[in-house]
């Protein structure tokens, strides 16, 4: 069970670091397939877009340029 555990953990890793990789790779068909046998990892898949899915459904606050360059920056440094 821990070596499943430590998988999991790899994986929902790379889908939170890599959100913008080409779905088409040979990594994401391994998670993909991963995520269809794993209950877990596909909760975790199944929360995640219901939580896009709720920020979405309300309007963006205006920002100003100082805000969103902030928001930027740190996003970046996240990288």
């Amino acid at each position: 069970m821990k070596m499943k555990k430590e998988q999991c953990n790899k994986i929902l890793q790379f889908i939170c670091i890599n959100l913008d990789e080409n779905i088409h790779s040979k990594r994401c068909a391994e998670i993909k397939k991963h995520i269809e046998e794993c209950t877990d990892c596909s909760a975790y898949l199944h929360t995640l877009k219901q939580t896009i899915a709720f920020y979405r459904s309300y309007p963006v606050p205006p920002l100003s340029k100082k805000e969103k360059e902030k928001i930027f920056k740190k996003a970046k440094s996240i990288r």
